[in-house]
């Protein structure tokens, strides 16, 4: 929340000097580093914005479980019925 302030706070001041106030200063605008500042602020802001909490996504999770449940088929049909544990699963997904 922080950070998009800061860059709208950044982006306005920006558009008020480089929009609204160039005139006489469009050659100074080529070597302002205010251009500069305000790109890689965007590009810190658009990896900022897709950190996760998580450094896996579902799929890594999906692969995990599968690579756990499969081996242990064999062990769970021979202890319960395909059909209860189907049942169980589809319980489970709804």
């Amino acid at each position: 929340m922080g950070y998009g302030i800061l860059g709208q706070i950044q982006s306005t001041e920006y558009h008020e000097k480089w929009i609204h106030h160039r005139s006489g200063h469009e050659a100074e605008f080529l070597t302002a580093p205010e251009s500069s500042t305000l790109t890689d602020f965007g590009q810190s802001y658009e990896k900022l914005a897709q950190l996760r909490p998580f450094a896996a996504d579902r799929g890594v999770f999906i692969t995990l479980a599968v690579s756990v449940v499969v081996p242990l088929l064999p062990v769970i049909l021979a202890v319960v019925p395909l059909a209860v544990v189907l049942k169980t699963l589809l319980k489970a997904l709804r």
